[in-house]
């Protein structure tokens, strides 16, 4: 490698040892992730280096790890997708009800950091597509004011005479009261958790606990191992819910 290579490649990247200060872990921690090719790397003078492009691409699209002195991670995936509790406090429904829409294909789902997030994309165009559930801004927008429709022809001809914002207003109507049922029946679901553990998973599904494990072992299900055992996302439980992993 020539000089002017070696130095450009210098310029454009930072040392491993960076990286462990950046992200305040542990050296095994860094290499694990240099191991999983999260970022491009180059050797340069026989040291591993990580490409700052690379790394700020990863960083803007991951949340797990927070940089100890820098900007906040995740910006990237953020702007295009949200998790299922973002999207559920957006609307004021239940994880479950959002999980429904997914198990149905009304939504695209991706997973990052073992979590399950929906394409701003595919919520968007579900969102515009249906009147049931609203961000509250436009359920203020929505709430139009009926008697400013009526001119004072419709006024004078009677009230067998309807406005056609009258039928606006029923269809709101019947909108919210199904939202309201909707709201009433999810309220006395047990409340949502985003990790469970393998007995709880045992109670709510009703699987064998050692099918559970040999999910686990075979990594069909990603869990995050602690020393009391392991912990199951919530939107692992999903698919094991609606038969995505076996």
């Amino acid at each position: 490698m020539d000089a002017d290579k070696t130095m450009e490649l210098i310029q454009n990247s930072f040392p491993a040892s960076k990286l462990r200060e950046m992200l305040g872990i542990s050296k095994t921690e860094s290499y694990w992730l240099i191991k999983k090719k999260c970022f491009e790397t180059v050797t340069v003078l026989g040291r591993i280096r990580i490409m700052q492009k690379s790394f700020d691409n990863w960083y803007d699209n991951q949340t797990h790890y927070i940089q100890t002195n820098g900007k906040p991670p995740g910006i990237k995936l953020r702007e295009g997708s949200y998790t299922v509790r973002e999207i559920a406090n957006l609307l004021s429904i239940s994880d479950m009800t959002v999980y429904d829409r997914i198990r149905k294909n009304m939504l695209k789902t991706f997973k990052a950091d073992l979590t399950l997030r929906v394409t701003k994309e595919s919520f968007d165009t579900w969102y515009a597509g249906q009147d049931k559930f609203r961000i509250s801004e436009n359920r203020d927008s929505d709430a139009k004011p009926i008697e400013k429709c009526i001119s004072p022809a419709v006024k004078l001809a009677g009230p067998q005479t309807s406005c056609p914002m009258d039928e606006r207003k029923n269809e709101c109507e019947t909108a919210e009261d199904q939202q309201s049922e909707e709201m009433a029946n999810v309220a006395s679901d047990t409340a949502e958790k985003e990790y469970y553990e393998v007995s709880e998973l045992v109670g709510r599904l009703g699987i064998d606990k050692k099918r559970i494990y040999r999910l686990i072992n075979s990594g069909a299900i990603q869990v995050v191992k602690t020393r009391k055992g392991y912990l199951i996302h919530a939107s692992e439980v999903f698919l094991l819910q609606n038969g995505g992993e076996d």
